[in-house]
C-alpha cells in the first residue's frame, strides 16, 4: 500500500464514527419507553431508576396513543404504600404500555397487555429477590411459579376478564391492581 493510500484509509476510518452518528435516526419516545421499561425489568434497583420512572409515568400519562387499563385481578391486592409493591405495581403499568407499543395491532386484546405487565413485574421481582432476599411478596412468588410452569396466562385470564369487566374503563389506579 502506498503512502497516499494509507493516508486516505486513515482519513476514511477517522470519519466513519462521525458518519455513523450522523446517519443514526433519533430515538422515538415510544422506543425510549420500551427501552427504559426493559432496563427497569433487569435493573429495578438501579440508583438512576427514579428519573427513568418519572419519565415513563409522565410520557404514559401525556400520550394519547396508549390507554393502560388497571384491573384489580391480583389477590392479595398490592399496596402502593409498600416500597416494592408500589415499584412492582408501576412496573406492571410500564410493561402493559410497552406491550401495547410493540403490538399496536393487538391493543384491543384485554388479557395480553395485562399478562405482559405482570411478566414485566415478575422480571423486576426476580432481580429484586436476588439483591434483597428479604423482599419476598407471596403473590409474586405464586405468579413466578405459574410463569415457570407455563400456566401464567391460563391462571390470570379468567381473573383479568372478570376484573376488567367490573372495572370497565381506564384508571390511574388506587394502589391495587
Amino acid at each position: 500500500m502506498t503512502r497516499a493510500q494509507t493516508l486516505w484509509a486513515i482519513i476514511v476510518l477517522a470519519c466513519l464514527p462521525g458518519m455513523a452518528t450522523a446517519q443514526a435516526p433519533a430515538e422515538t419516545d415510544q422506543a425510549k419507553f420500551v427501552r427504559l421499561t426493559r432496563h427497569l425489568e433487569r435493573f429495578p434497583l438501579d440508583p438512576d431508576a427514579k428519573p427513568m420512572r418519572a419519565w415513563l409515568l409522565e410520557w404514559a400519562v401525556r400520550t394519547p396513543d396508549l390507554v393502560v387499563t388497571v384491573c384489580r385481578f391480583l389477590e392479595p391486592k398490592l399496596e402502593v404504600e409498600s416500597h416494592y409493591d408500589g415499584l412492582l405495581f408501576m412496573q406492571m403499568l410500564y410493561g402493559n404500555a410497552a406491550w401495547q407499543i410493540t403490538h399496536p395491532e393487538q391493543r384491543a386484546d384485554v388479557v395480553a397487555p395485562q399478562v405482559a405487565g405482570v411478566r414485566s413485574a415478575l422480571k423486576a421481582y426476580a432481580e429484586i429477590s436476588i439483591e434483597r432476599p428479604e423482599a419476598q411478596i407471596a403473590v409474586f412468588d405464586t405468579l413466578a411459579l405459574a410463569d415457570q410452569r407455563g400456566t401464567l396466562e391460563k391462571t390470570l385470564e379468567p381473573r383479568i376478564l372478570e376484573a376488567c369487566r367490573k372495572d370497565a374503563g381506564p384508571s390511574t389506579g388506587d394502589g391495587s391492581s
